[in-house]
């Protein structure tokens, strides 16, 4: 029952502070510096966007632009790179454009604001960032399937963002039941994967290893405590974070149809 409250929880929790209901303010220099749920004026945002998604749907293509712009504007970053991504399908002229502006908008890491890519935003013990990836079934050596889409997205949307540069240890890690090997493979095999997700390269692997059962994270004698320590952690050092971006300036750049 426990376990129920708390999904529920988590859900009303992502569910309340996605990015649809949260209202980002800047300082002078474009740099975030907090968020307000109570001033965003959503009905006039929700009958704005309607009113572009009609146009777009009477067969309006430059709209597929001004919607995405629109929710650039309105700091929608996830929804504005779809419907550019869109527009550009249709053919406009200044969507790649807008796009790639839009792209250089940095990823908040704030504490207290609840989306979906919150849950993956590596967490700091000391001088280091830690991550723990689960999703491994018994002796499997790679991330099960849906785990995989999501750290797809996570790659770009969240880690290519983070940082600029840093230096990242792999570690993997088995239950008590499986050999210490695993652990080794699912380490090398999510490197890989990571790689190819699309992970730049400005974020390297500087070592990859496997240490079996040492240092569990939950109870080895019960199946969801395996399921935890079948794992693998990813460790963030000499971080380098983003150059500053002014994103004021970024959003009077965007071009409308």
């Amino acid at each position: 029952m426990k376990k129920i409250v708390l999904f529920f929880v988590l859900v009303l929790a992502v569910n309340l502070f996605s990015d649809e209901y949260v209202r980002q303010f800047y300082n002078s220099d474009g740099e975030m510096i907090g968020y307000s749920l109570m001033d965003f004026d959503f009905e006039k945002f929700s009958e704005k966007v309607e009113e572009f998604k009609k146009k777009i749907e009477s067969g309006d293509k430059k709209a597929i632009n001004n919607l995405a712009n629109y929710y650039a504007r309105n700091n929608f970053i996830r929804e504005a790179k779809k419907y550019y991504n869109l527009a550009i399908e249709n053919d406009s002229k200044v969507a790649k454009k807008n796009l790639e502006l839009v792209e250089k908008i940095p990823f908040p890491i704030t504490p207290g604001v609840f989306d979906e890519w919150t849950w993956i935003i590596p967490f700091k013990i000391g001088n280091e960032y830690k991550y723990v990836v689960r999703g491994y079934k018994v002796d499997g050596e790679e991330l099960n399937e849906s785990e995989k889409d999501f750290m797809k997205s996570a790659t770009k949307e969240v880690w290519n963002r983070l940082f600029e540069s840093a230096d990242l240890e792999i570690v993997g890690y088995s239950d008590s039941r499986e050999k210490k090997s695993i652990s080794l493979k699912r380490a090398e095999k999510f490197a890989k994967f990571f790689r190819e997700a699309g992970l730049k390269e400005g974020l390297k692997f500087t070592k990859i290893i496997g240490r079996g059962i040492e240092n569990p994270v939950d109870n080895d004698d019960t199946v969801e405590g395996r399921y935890n320590n079948r794992r693998v952690e990813i460790i963030i050092k000499n971080e380098v974070e983003p150059k500053p971006v002014n994103v004021f300036e970024l959003k009077k750049q965007l071009v409308d149809e």
